[in-house]
């Protein structure tokens, strides 16, 4: 029967739900994560269309890094849509269910939809993993040792990632907090933090050997080209950390805040990717963030031996590079790029 209109706020009272204040906790959490995940998205879908107006207008288009980009923007965008309209669910279709949306926001992860919007996360974090791995490969100068820990971090992750899918597909019992399920997944979350922290430790410490060799042969203004790497890469991975890291105690602790972080994360992981990207390519094309070095020929030439210029390139459409120092014997051309 529906109640009389017009309302009175002191009617309210009476029409309160008989959910305890943990459940309501829950819901309230999971409800804002919803509105919160929208703006993520938002900001995902602004960052990517920049991106894409720097690099079709590139002279070479870089269309592997398309690709790439479009690919986490069609994850992130099934990933978000399952959420809302799982959401929609529990709010709207079905808010009939036995105890509340909060336990049918529990109950339903073999939904085909829901396992959808599960694997897309999962294949987010992978493909962005993989990304930093193919830049911390080419910082190195290809080296493949380099890489041979993260590749088996990454391997092992996504094992763990492939198993507890699996089994919450064929067993909704799975994804019981303390299960071995749950264990596995928080070791898949743990797997990509800490690799994604080694990784950005490999490609410091190659920038910072390499600003040193550039400062001491060809002088303190050509180093900052290393800086301003350094620098886009640490402010980069360090939203990237700070997130995942909540995102693992929240979910080691079971808190119910863990709700507003998974819809969140594919986002973060996504804009922190093409961040790097965007700026990359918004400073070769734009000729006052580029910076220039006038004097390089003239300080070469003031040297008592000559240095060649080498080109290392850092992102997967080989989009901007840095400098390795060679000495070479005098009288040598040296091309200054």
């Amino acid at each position: 029967m529906a109640p009389p209109l017009p309302i009175a706020p002191s009617d309210l009272a009476q029409y309160a739900t008989n959910a305890s204040a943990d459940e309501l906790y829950q819901e309230e959490l999971t409800y804002a994560g919803l509105h919160l995940g929208g703006i993520a998205f938002g900001l995902h879908i602004m960052m990517y269309f920049m991106c894409t107006y720097y690099l079709l207008r590139a002279p070479k288009v870089p269309w592997f890094t398309q690709t790439y980009i479009t690919i986490l923007l069609v994850l992130a965008t099934v990933n978000y849509g399952t959420n809302v309209k799982y959401g929609g669910m529990a709010w709207i279709e079905f808010r009939g269910f036995p105890a509340g949306p909060g336990i049918f926001l529990g109950s339903g992860f073999r939904f085909p939809m829901h396992l959808a919007g599960d694997a897309t996360l999962i294949l987010t974090t992978i493909f962005v993993d993989a990304l930093v791995i193919h830049r911390a490969f080419l910082v190195w100068e290809n080296n493949w040792h380099i890489i041979v820990v993260p590749i088996l971090m990454l391997s092992t992750a996504t094992i763990f990632s492939i198993i507890r899918t699996v089994a919450v597909a064929q067993d909704i019992r799975a994804l019981a907090m303390h299960s071995p399920i749950a264990d596995g997944l928080l070791i898949f979350w743990t797997l990509s933090l800490g690799l994604n922290v080694l990784l950005t430790a490999l490609i410091m410490g190659r920038l910072l050997c390499a600003r040193a060799r550039a400062r001491r042969f060809l002088g303190v203004h050509h180093a900052t080209v290393y800086t301003q790497v350094a620098a886009m890469i640490i402010e980069s991975a360090a939203v990237y950390t700070l997130i995942t890291i909540a995102f693992v105690i929240l979910f080691g602790l079971h808190h119910p805040a863990y709700n507003v972080m998974i819809v969140l994360y594919p986002q973060v992981q996504c804009i922190t990717s093409e961040a790097i990207i965007l700026r990359v390519h918004e400073r070769r094309q734009r000729p006052s963030l580029q910076g220039s070095y006038p004097s390089t020929a003239q300080q070469i030439s003031q040297q008592p031996q000559e240095y060649r210029l080498s080109e290392m390139h850092v992102s997967p459409s080989k989009s901007y590079s840095i400098f390795s120092v060679e000495r070479v014997p005098a009288g040598t051309e040296v091309d200054v790029k």
